[in-house]
C-alpha cells in the first residue's frame, strides 16, 4: 500500500503551486466522495480497524490544503483497553509536515488511533488532545470512532464503529459555471472559476481565457451513456507524473484542477477520476 501526499519530490508540480490551488479550492479537511469507500473504516477480528484507499483533502492551520492519495486498504492497530471501562478511540488522517516526502509522495500522509479516557460513558477524544497526539500544526480529519471495551480483543464481534468522515468543502467564492456541450467549450475565468460540463457527447476542445497568473480554476466533465469521448486540453499544461486517464468511462465524472503559472501556462492536477 502506498499513501502519499502531493509535496515536494512527489511530481514535477512545484509544491508552492499545489498548495496555492488546493488553498483556493477547498474550505475543510475532509474525504472525496463518501460515503463509497474513500478511507471507510471497518472493524477486524483483533484490535485492529481496516481503511480503505481513497483520496482527501487536509487543511493545515496556516491555510495550506494538502492532497492525499492511497491506492490500497491499510491497517491500523487499536491499543488494548483493561481499564474496567469501555474507551472510545478515534482512527485519525493526518499529514505529518515535519516529514520529507519520498520521491513517490510516501512517508508524510499517516494513519493513527488516538485514545479517548475510559469511563462507563466515555466520550472521543478532543480536537486538541488528537492534535498533541499527532503533532502541533499537522492537519488532520477524522475517519471514525470505534469503542473498545475493556478487555476486547476481537472489535468486529466486541467493538462498535461511528463513522465520522466528512466531505471535503469547496470555497463557495469559486462561481461556478454549468456550460452545455459544444465542439469548443471556452472557460472564462475572470467569470467563473468553477467550471461543469455536464455531458460530453462528442470530443470537445477546451479553451481557457482571461485567466491571470497566480489563479486557480477547476473543470469537471460528466460522460454520456457512451463513454469515451475524450477532450484536446488547452495549451500549455504541466501534469508532472500524475497524468489524466485515457480511458474515460460512460456515465463517469473527471476532476480537474489547474494553476496559471505564466501567461497560458497551467499546472495540471487530477483531483479525482470516475466519480
Amino acid at each position: 500500500m502506498t499513501m502519499r501526499s502531493i509535496r515536494t519530490g512527489a511530481s514535477d508540480i512545484p509544491e508552492n503551486n499545489v498548495l496555492q490551488l488546493t488553498t483556493d479550492l477547498i474550505t475543510q479537511s475532509g474525504i472525496v466522495n463518501p460515503p463509497g469507500g474513500g478511507f471507510a473504516v471497518a472493524l477486524n477480528s483483533n484490535l485492529s480497524v481496516e481503511v480503505a484507499a481513497g483520496r482527501a483533502y487536509l487543511i493545515a492551520s496556516g491555510g495550506n490544503c494538502y492532497p492525499i492519495i492511497s491506492d490500497a486498504n491499510a491497517s491500523v492497530s487499536v491499543n488494548t483497553n483493561s481499564s474496567g471501562n469501555p474507551r472510545i478511540s478515534s482512527i485519525v488522517l493526518y499529514e505529518n509536515l515535519s516529514n520529507t516526502p519520498g520521491t513517490d509522495g510516501s512517508n508524510t500522509a499517516t494513519l493513527f488511533s488516538v485514545d479517548g479516557t475510559p469511563a462507563a460513558s466515555p466520550t472521543a477524544p478532543s480536537n486538541s488532545t488528537i492534535q498533541t497526539a499527532i503533532g502541533a500544526g499537522n492537519p488532520f480529519t477524522v475517519l471514525a470512532n470505534v469503542e473498545v471495551p475493556s478487555g476486547a480483543s476481537d472489535l468486529a464481534t466486541q467493538g462498535t464503529l461511528t463513522d465520522e468522515r466528512v466531505s471535503v468543502g469547496f470555497n463557495p467564492a469559486m462561481s461556478l459555471d454549468e456550460a452545455v456541450y459544444a465542439s469548443t467549450i471556452t472557460f472564462d475565468i475572470s467569470i467563473q472559476k468553477v467550471h461543469f460540463i455536464q455531458q460530453l457527447t462528442g470530443n470537445p476542445t477546451f479553451a481557457v481565457v482571461n485567466c491571470p497568473v497566480g489563479q486557480a480554476f477547476v473543470i469537471r466533465f460528466t460522460e454520456d451513456s457512451t463513454g469515451g469521448r475524450t477532450p484536446s486540453w488547452f495549451n500549455t499544461i504541466n501534469w508532472g507524473d500524475y497524468q489524466p486517464t485515457t480511458t474515460f468511462l460512460a456515465n463517469k465524472s473527471y476532476l480537474y484542477g489547474f494553476l496559471c503559472t505564466a501567461p497560458e501556462v497551467y499546472d495540471g492536477i487530477v483531483i479525482n477520476e470516475n466519480i
